[in-house]
């Protein structure tokens, strides 16, 4: 009885040991790697826009000292923000990385992300003593070094571990380096064009690594997928017996096989809606320019709030999307789909939602049917809560709305005058 617990404890553990692994590092693939040509084309781009940037960068074009001038300095009541989320994009991502290779046993990504961080402190080096830009007073109190060397090494040892990286991982390196791109041009410790010089050139270091020794395919390999099909009970001999078995342990119907196509008429329509989609919110965002215009002008302690707010949003109608289906949704995706709808609608209104929310529903299982019902459930409720929302705070601004200078009555007023009274023509008074 004691030798069953033992091995069920043993059990228990390992199987929470590669469910933490799995949820930091992608799949394994049996050890195996391969060279990209995609690694050749990257290497080939960042070589590219590294030696277009030296130039650009020592010419202090205008447009560049314009950009500098709009964003720098940072409001003084979000300054700290914007070291803090500099510094966390920065040295926050390589320490995260160190600490998933030193945790993580027999990582094998380790030794090439050592390899990436040299190279691009090597290059940052070898460019610096090179490559600069000429003073200019307009850039008193910044930092033009070329090239920043925390943003070449952040990105080459960040580039090099995605690969071996899971995909929440891999979302969240990207969505803090691109924040810290941001952070840096605006607080002052880099230039535009220094930044996105300095990101070609890590981007290429691991380019070039990845090149030399291969990265990681990124698929399970048959261990793996032999041992995920045992944690369900289940014992195949060939690929169909394989799938029936899956499709018998997880309770659903056996799916059937996609044709495989180069190009289909459906992407073929997608890859249309998509420009057509670009163009309409380019059109619909060259018209931003007021909005720009009274931000500048706005207390920055209430724009701040009114941001942090205003994200609550997509949670709030997400939240509602789990209310409108009779099941489980994923609460992540509910809130990634409603963000999306922030740019849906700005081109296709409440209809383009209303249709996108209706295939989310499909894509999660759900039939015609109640996918229809549940995005017409969550489309009313919104609208509710709108109307709610706006009769409550039509009371406090009531004192803000005034009639127009020139009113209707007045106007046709006027023209009725001017149709009396005709030039060259002048009316008498009658003889007494």
């Amino acid at each position: 009885m004691t030798a069953v617990a033992i091995e069920g404890a043993q059990a228990t553990r390992h199987r929470l040991r590669r469910r933490l692994r799995a949820s930091v590092l992608g799949p394994r693939g049996g050890g195996t790697t391969r060279r990209r040509a995609s690694d050749a084309f990257r290497l080939g781009i960042a070589v590219v826009v590294v030696a277009v940037s030296i130039p650009v960068m020592r010419a202090n074009s205008a447009v560049e000292l314009s950009v500098v001038r709009a964003l720098h300095p940072p409001p003084a009541a979000i300054s700290w923000l914007v070291t803090a989320v500099f510094w966390v994009g920065s040295a926050g991502v390589v320490t995260l990385l160190v600490i998933v290779g030193l945790l993580v046993p027999r990582f094998t990504g380790a030794r090439s992300i050592a390899v990436a961080a040299v190279l691009a402190w090597g290059s940052c080096a070898l460019l610096g003593a090179t490559a600069g830009r000429p003073p200019v007073s307009d850039l008193a109190g910044l930092n033009a070094g070329y090239p920043v060397t925390g943003f070449a090494v952040t990105i080459a040892v960040a580039a090099t571990a995605l690969p071996y990286l899971s995909r929440p991982v891999h979302r969240l390196v990207s969505v803090l380096i691109f924040l810290a791109v941001l952070a840096a041009v605006c607080g002052g410790p880099a230039l535009p064009v220094n930044a996105i010089s300095s990101i070609a050139l890590g981007w290429g270091v691991a380019a070039a690594l990845h090149l030399a020794v291969g990265s990681p395919l990124g698929l399970p390999s048959a261990a793996e997928i032999t041992e995920w099909i045992t944690d369900l009970n289940v014992t195949v001999r060939d690929l169909t017996r394989l799938r029936e078995a899956v499709a018998r342990g997880a309770g659903i119907d056996v799916p059937t096989l996609a044709e495989v196509k180069r190009i289909s008429w459906t992407n073929l329509l997608f890859a249309v809606g998509s420009l057509i989609g670009i163009w309409l919110i380019i059109g619909v965002l060259s018209g931003a320019g007021g909005a720009l215009a009274a931000i500048k002008g706005a207390s920055w302690g209430w724009l701040t709030l009114a941001f942090v707010f205003a994200q609550l949003s997509p949670v709030a109608e997400a939240w509602a999307l789990l209310g409108a289906v009779a099941g489980q949704l994923p609460f992540g995706r509910c809130v990634a789909l409603e963000v999306s709808n922030t740019f849906s609608s700005l081109v296709g209104g409440d209809v383009a939602v209303f249709a996108i929310r209706v295939r989310f529903f499909q894509r999660q299982g759900y039939d015609a049917t109640a996918a229809v019902s549940s995005g017409a459930i969550a489309s009313t409720a919104s609208w509710v809560v709108k109307s709610v929302l706006f009769l409550v705070a039509f009371p406090f601004a009531a004192g803000s709305f005034h009639a127009p200078s020139g009113t209707w009555p007045s106007a046709r007023s006027g023209r009725a005058g001017r149709t009396r009274t005709r030039p060259g023509r002048r009316r008498h008074p009658p003889a007494s």
